[in-house]
């Protein structure tokens, strides 16, 4: 279960710095409240319509390539969304919001069905659980804090939030990487030990070659 509470740690790490930090940075560079909340609208709005295409996107490219490649170009934003917002040139700014919430859509998109498909269907309820609520309150319930203690550490330099974010989404893709793929398993083998049926397959390919050579010699 390590790795499956790894890829709750890192993606709720990059989701809460990604939203709730986001909130207040725009009104710290000197934007206005009302401005602060049209660029968290336009985000919303993007976030939205992005996550169906990318759940939509890993049923037909798999799980682990949209979570990792997704999670992996979120991470690299950041260190153009901060220049965007800081530039104050409004139309930049909302693209810079737009963008960094379609990236954030495409672990998000995937992760619950992911994370879901990695137990059997007898232990699934609680194994999601435990894991994704224990990486969340890991990530999740202290990203905000370290995120505004990193930006106050560096003199009001983002620098420091792009980093932790890129050590975040580093643990997740690594964690993704260990994880099985099941865009394509079938739903009753889903947290089925892979050894149990490779031992399964060469059982099989022997009694069909026992029974040949029996036939063979019969005849």
């Amino acid at each position: 279960m390590t790795s499956e509470i790894g890829v709750a740690f890192g993606y709720n790490t990059l989701a809460y710095t990604g939203t709730i930090f986001t909130v207040t940075y725009a009104e710290e560079r000197g934007y206005t409240s009302t401005e602060s909340l049209l660029l968290q609208v336009a985000g919303s709005v993007a976030f939205t319509i992005a996550m169906p295409a990318m759940a939509v996107l890993s049923d037909r490219r798999g799980r682990k390539p949209v979570v990792i490649i997704g999670t992996l170009a979120y991470a690299a934003f950041f260190f153009v969304y901060f220049p965007l917002v800081d530039g104050h040139v409004l139309v930049l700014a909302t693209l810079a919001y737009v963008l960094v919430n379609v990236l954030m859509a495409a672990p998000q998109a995937c992760i619950p069905a992911f994370l879901g498909e990695q137990f059997s269907a007898a232990t699934r309820y609680s194994s999601i659980s435990a894991t994704y609520q224990t990486g969340a309150a890991l990530g999740g319930g202290t990203a905000a804090t370290a995120a505004t203690a990193l930006f106050i550490a560096y003199d009001n330099d983002p620098i420091g939030v792009g980093l932790y974010s890129g050590a975040a989404a580093l643990v997740l893709v690594l964690c993704a990487w260990g994880l099985r793929e099941t865009f394509r398993v079938p739903t009753a083998h889903l947290g089925a030990d892979t050894d149990v049926g490779t031992a399964a397959d060469a059982g099989a390919g022997t009694t069909r070659r026992d029974t040949f050579t029996e036939q063979t010699s019969q005849g």
